[in-house]
Order: structure tokens, then sequence, then C-alpha cells
């Protein structure tokens, strides 16, 4: 196996030919100045500095190449009462990539107990059984704790993969300082293959980009499918076993400490997904639910909007003086004049196609951040304030319609479960933060 580090094509939001302009972010001059746009490096072991910090950017990303090897893995596959066609749709994708790969299946409190022993000794693998449910965290810590493979892949017992994605995924250990890496994860329920590779309003799904994690673009790896090194899992400390919900998030961001993490979209698994909006509000809703928990052990890393606190009280101020929809115009116009400053800087010559690309680079930034950020997590409190309030009336109604048109583009949903899915999530961070501060009052 081995990887290429090569330049991204986000690179070409200016049109800039050979030079490379990053308008959104501020970045050294010198890490991107006259940067050839076909850069492409073999990595044996190490990936420089520069080059890691051009990934983190998205200036660069990785490219995995499988030559069929296969690295030193075992599984673990955390289950709770499966479904029984699920399981074994999981187990055969793992026998289908290895035959004989340590394979452990942790049984967390199941009622159907033997029938998940069988189609684990079916397949080959150990069973473990817990008695009573402990959670997620703690049965991947169980079944990770019977394992002396270098690789440790993580699989939920509803998801799906190919032989070569999985092999893409962990080609990425190559670089001797990866410490994790994970697939996209795509919803099954999709009615075509064309469905599944367009952007879906799926919560597992982390999008299209290669991305260093954590960073803005990917904030987090979901442990549906996810391939950490043994020595860095048990490093960490592995899973929080307190935590039932997060365990993911808060993994990733301690794992983050230890080295390089990467999320790998070009390498797709499907995990199972009924759309329901009355299951989207609880699945939702019990995301949001972790949030005070993750936001104390992770203060510094966990916020409801990525952005600084003098940001957040920009905004706020600009909403109160000239109203939330002008605000985003504002908004707007500060990030385009953002992205010339930068091309100026560069001496890169924007002509009249150069700057409608850059426009459209800055008014689906900033949009993205209303009609996603704004309207899942603070959905509820903007109802209510829109009742008393014109200017709330009209950035809602502003939202709803960014909204509503990402949806009639982008994603074959249903309308009404991405609304039940954003509505439940607001939910369950406000619920959480209540719940947080009520027992530090407590305390």
């Amino acid at each position: 196996m081995s990887i290429r580090v090569k330049a991204s094509p986000a690179i070409e939001i200016l049109g800039v030919g050979d030079q490379v302009a990053i308008g959104l972010r501020s970045l050294p001059l010198g890490l991107v100045k006259s940067f050839p746009y076909h850069y492409e490096r073999h990595v044996k072991d190490q990936i420089s500095n520069t080059e890691a910090r051009l990934i983190e950017e998205s200036v660069l990303y990785l490219e995995p190449e499988s030559d069929g090897a296969q690295e030193d893995v075992g599984f673990v596959v955390p289950t709770r009462d499966p479904n029984p066609c699920d399981l074994k749709r999981t187990l055969a994708s793992i026998r289908k990539f290895s035959t004989c790969a340590p394979l452990v299946v942790v049984d967390d409190g199941s009622k159907n107990g033997d029938e998940v022993l069988r189609l684990t000794r079916s397949y080959g693998g150990s069973y473990v059984r817990i008695p009573t449910p402990h959670g997620p965290g703690f049965a991947r810590n169980t079944g990770a704790a019977t394992l002396i493979n270098d690789i440790i892949v993580f699989v939920d017992s509803d998801v799906e993969f190919e032989s070569r994605q999985l092999s893409t995924v962990l080609a990425l250990f190559e670089a001797q300082d990866v410490v994790a890496s994970a697939p996209r994860i795509l919803s099954k329920s999709s009615r075509s293959a064309t469905d599944l590779l367009r952007d879906t309003h799926f919560e597992l799904d982390m999008g299209p980009v290669f991305a260093s994690v954590p960073s803005p673009y990917v904030p987090y790896l979901p442990s549906a499918t996810l391939c950490v090194r043994r020595g860095a899992f048990e490093e960490s400390g592995g899973f929080d076993p307190t935590l039932f919900l997060g365990e993911d998030v808060d993994l990733v961001l301690r794992l983050h400490r230890l080295g390089r993490i990467y999320y790998l979209p070009s390498a797709t698994f499907f995990h199972k997904d009924t759309p329901n909006p009355l299951r989207a509000f609880e699945k939702s809703f019990r995301y949001g639910l972790s949030y005070s928990d993750l936001h104390k052990k992770h203060r510094d890393r966990v916020h409801t909007l990525p952005l600084t606190a003098r940001d957040r009280a920009i905004f706020i101020g600009t909403n109160l003086l000239i109203g939330p929809d002008l605000t985003a115009i504002v908004k707007l116009l500060l990030r385009l004049l953002r992205i010339l400053a930068h091309a100026k800087r560069l001496g890169v010559h924007l002509d009249r196609g150069g700057i409608e690309i850059a426009t459209k680079a800055a008014y689906k930034d900033v949009f993205r951040e209303i009609s996603e950020l704004w309207l899942r997590v603070w959905i509820l409190p903007l109802v209510l304030a829109s009742l008393f309030s014109t200017r709330c009336r009209r950035f809602l109604l502003l939202s709803a319609s960014i909204k509503y048109l990402r949806w009639r583009s982008k994603t074959q949903e249903p309308f009404t479960q991405m609304i039940a899915s954003d509505i439940g999530y607001s939910f369950g961070v406000i619920t959480s933060l209540v719940l947080g501060a009520a027992q530090e009052i407590l305390a």
C-alpha cells in the first residue's frame, strides 16, 4: 500500500491556474504563495509538517492506493438487539475482506443473545456477552481488550462495505503518525446508487471532502466505522464508558492529541437507515443531549457554533442593530472582500469568471452557516423569538427558504424528516444545556 499527497481540487476556487489562494482561511502567505497546483508526492513513512498543515487547510489531500495487501487488523462489532439480517450482512462484509482476521462481537445485553451467538460462530467470530447493558463505549472497549492487532476496526452491526473500500481507509496507516481514519457513511435507505452519492441529510455522513479531523469541515468522526491504531487507542484510554452519547466525538478529540486523524470520503460504507420523522426526531434529540457532557470535557473545542466568542458577540450585536437578514448580507460582503484581498496579496489576477466563483464560494459559506447551523441548533428559540420580533421572523423566513432550496437541489430525503431531525437536535442541545446548568447549580 502507498499514499500520495496531492493538491486538492478545492484550491481552484479562484480559477488561478497553478497558483493557490485560499480565501476563507487565514494562512501564512509563505505556505501558499506560488504553490504548484499539480503537486504530488508519495509518502513513505512520514507526512511533513508543512504538508500536514496544508492538509488541515484543505489545500492538499491524501490519496491512498491499495495493492491488495492487508494490515494487521482486528474487528470489533458492538451490538444490542440487532436485526439478524443486518448483523449477518455486517459479518459477511468483514469475512469478504478477510477470512481469518480476528472478529469479536460484543453483545451488550441483547434479548436475542442466542441468535447473536449463532451468527457470530457461523462467521468464525468470538462472542462476548455483557449481561446488563453498559452502553456502546463500554462494549467497544471490552472487544478491543481481547485483540492484539496493530489496528482495530470498530464496525456497527448495521453497516455494510466492500473490501476494496476498507483497504483504502487502512492504507492511510502507512503514514506512521496517523492514529485513526474513517470512511464516509451513507444511508442505505436511498433508492438508487445515484442518490447515495448525493449530499443527503444523514447524521453520520460527514460530507464529500477529504479532511483532517477535527477541523471546521469535519469536527469529528462517527464510530459507525472507525479504524484506530491500537497503541494510540490504549494510550488515550479508549471510549469513555460513562458517555452513552457522544462517545465517538470525545474519543476523536483525545486521539487528536496523539497523532493525525483523517476522513476519507472516497471510501463509502452503507448504514441501515429507515426514513421516519419520529425516528429522526428521536435520534437527533439523543445526539443533541450529548452536547453538555462534551462541552464540559472539551470546553475549548466543542461549540454549538464554530465561532470565537468575539465573532458571536459581533454577530449578535449586528442582529440587534440592523436585523438578521441584513447581517447575512454584510457577512457575505466581508467574506468576498477577504477573498479578493488574499488574491491581491498573492499577485493573482481575477477575471470576471474568477470573481463569480469567489462570490459563489462566499455565498455558500455564509448561508451554510445560517441554514445549517443556526436553524439546526437554535431553531426552537428562533421560532419563539419570531412570535415577538419582526426581525426574527424575517431571519426565520430567510433561513427556512435557504434550507428548502438546498433540500430540493441536494437531497432525496423527505422534507418532514429533515425538519424533524433539526427540531430534535435543537431540543436535545437546549435540554442538555438546561440540565448541565442545573447540575452545576446543585453542585
